[in-house]
């Protein structure tokens, strides 16, 4: 059997995919299709037992549900335990839905499996489906307005909530965003060795100055709290006019400003960038009182997001075939998008 870093990104989806289906014996599902969705930070299913219905009973589409493979050495068991803890949390307390876990049969959140021609035990979870619409392309001034209405409900639970003891996640400070606190396989010294020396001294210029605001704001909790901390419209769903949060797997630790960076960063270069930058800003005005004096500083926090996306196009390129080419095609894009951003 050849080994699983040999395989090419299909053959490694079809290991992973008998993984799911040893997964899901361990739920209380009837019988069930699944339906590949991705295969990139974790590898995930859309499960749909076969009796269930598209209509909609309640925020949720019964009988349909998202499987999580986490990718092993990203997040810890307490750590995926800590995520889970807060989504079931928002899902009780907010006035939007977000993707509550489902429990195996013995009501457990986290389910272990092993299987073979997978070299480590993955773990797996299990979200209850969201309908709604993603607008990735044709991204309109009420869609900002709604995605910071959410953002600012996420930071209000964040402020008020409190945590379980043993909540843990990761920061996303500049050991988080730069360092060997942001999961990468790679040790922090050789992902920075393989940035081409065209990107160097730019991602470096953003990263001290991220770190040196970061550093301001740590310890004020009042400028530092649990983020979504991946808030891009790819991680949104628009149902009536409200936006829903999906994927909080990078859910972590940092500055309110870098939850605003996540989605400009993928807008600052469309033509309507001033409108939807302001729409975002009111949307969360009308839920609490924005974060004026980190914004202040956003365009460094943008860059930051393009450089911690870069070490992670590197990073994911060493042991996931299809992000090889990715990588290749992208670092000169975020190289120019940076050196724009800070007037470099």
């Amino acid at each position: 059997m050849l080994r699983f870093d040999k395989l090419s990104y299909r053959g490694q989806v079809r290991r992973l995919r008998d993984l799911a289906i040893e997964a899901l014996t361990h739920y209380p599902l009837g019988d069930f299709n699944l339906q590949f969705i991705k295969h990139a930070e974790n590898t995930t299913f859309r499960v749909i037992e076969k009796n269930a219905s598209d209509s909609q009973s309640d925020c949720f589409l019964p009988g349909h549900y998202l499987l999580r493979i986490h990718r092993p050495n990203y997040q810890s068991d307490i750590r995926i335990h800590s995520e889970l803890s807060w989504l079931a949390a928002l899902s009780k307390d907010l006035s939007i839905a977000v993707q509550e876990p489902a429990p195996t049969v013995d009501e457990k959140l986290l389910l272990p499996v092993k299987i073979a021609g997978v070299p480590e035990e993955r773990i797996c979870s299990l979200l209850r489906w969201l309908p709604g619409r993603f607008y990735k392309k044709r991204v309109l001034a009420h869609h900002a307005y709604s995605l910071g209405k959410t953002m600012a409900l996420l930071h209000d639970h964040s402020q008020k909530w409190r945590q379980p003891k043993s909540f843990e996640r990761r920061h996303w400070d500049e050991n988080g965003l730069f360092g060997n606190g942001g999961g990468y396989d790679l040790p922090a010294a050789e992902l920075w060795s393989c940035v081409p020396k065209a990107s160097l001294s730019v991602f470096t210029k953003a990263a001290q100055k991220a770190s040196i605001q970061i550093k301001r704001w740590k310890n004020d909790k009042s400028q530092y709290g649990l983020l979504h901390a991946d808030l891009h419209l790819g991680n949104v769903l628009f149902k009536r006019g409200t936006a829903l949060p999906l994927d909080f797997d990078d859910c972590g630790f940092g500055p309110w400003v870098y939850d605003f960076a996540v989605p400009l960063a993928d807008w600052h270069e469309l033509p309507n960038f001033r409108s939807l930058y302001e729409n975002l800003i009111a949307g969360y005005a009308a839920v609490k009182e924005p974060p004026h004096s980190q914004l202040e500083h956003v365009h460094t926090f943008i860059a930051a997001r393009r450089v911690s996306l870069a070490l992670w196009f590197i990073d994911r390129s060493k042991t996931n075939p299809r992000f090889i080419a990715l990588t290749k095609k992208w670092l000169p894009k975020l190289t120019k998008e940076v050196r724009s951003l800070l007037n470099l």
